[in-house]
């Protein structure tokens, strides 16, 4: 899904709704017109940014999935989605954003458990134009530190991703499709995760360090996702 700028103009977050979640926008109390609103399906077909009423406003909105704070190898590291039901899980990882601010391509990693299996992926932040805290890419695209959060949900994984134009990208993480790389506007998402290594080194906090190198496997790798894109763009 990938939302426009809401008409309120304020921070996009994922709010309880009705069997799922909504994406709401509040600039300011939703007793007031016009200060908030959802994204919700029209009568016609589609979806658009609609006012909220403030009589059916959750007061808080779901809560997000932060780093690990463990130091070492820990399976504990990953949180379950269905607490005692599956072993779907999430491993979130912010290492990347920091070297993205330091001008390295990097970007949000994490480590997806289904079915006893896990893969890893990396969420980079690509847009035509600069926004804070973004360095040159090409001569036509910027990239740098990631807006976004993971969200559990009633069983679901979704990663919010807010774009400096105030638009959004929603994903469920457990159902993207194998790319390896996946294209959205103002988001790449690496889903090649060979490169994690070891679960000792993929686990960790400390250790979780991105498949890029500085020098020719830097570059390379910067070369094939952009490509990939750029070809189904």
């Amino acid at each position: 899904m990938v939302p426009p700028p809401p008409a309120s103009s304020g921070p996009i977050h994922l709010y309880p709704g009705v069997g799922a979640p909504e994406l709401q926008s509040r600039s300011g109390d939703c007793g007031r017109q016009g200060t908030c609103s959802v994204y919700a399906p029209t009568f016609w077909g589609g979806s658009r940014w609609q006012s909220l009423p403030s009589s059916t406003s959750a007061p808080l909105a779901l809560l997000s999935l932060t780093m690990p704070v463990a130091s070492a190898y820990s399976p504990t590291l990953f949180t379950k989605v269905n607490e005692g039901l599956t072993d779907e899980a999430i491993l979130l990882n912010t290492t990347g954003e920091q070297r993205a601010d330091r001008g390295v391509f990097d970007g949000l990693r994490m480590g997806i458990r289904r079915k006893g299996n896990v893969i890893y992926y990396t969420a980079y932040a690509v847009e035509p134009r600069p926004f804070q805290g973004s360095w040159h890419l090409t001569e036509t695209l910027w990239t740098g530190p990631i807006d976004a959060e993971v969200v559990l949900d009633k069983g679901k994984a979704w990663l919010l991703q807010r774009r400096p134009d105030h638009s959004a990208n929603l994903i469920d993480l457990f159902e993207i499709p194998q790319g390896p790389v996946l294209c959205l506007a103002g988001l790449i998402i690496d889903t090649d995760g060979k490169w994690a290594g070891p679960p000792e080194i993929a686990l960790s906090p400390d250790l979780f360090v991105n498949k890029v190198r500085m020098g020719p496997d830097y570059k390379a790798h910067v070369a094939r996702v952009l490509n990939t894109c750029k070809t189904q763009s």
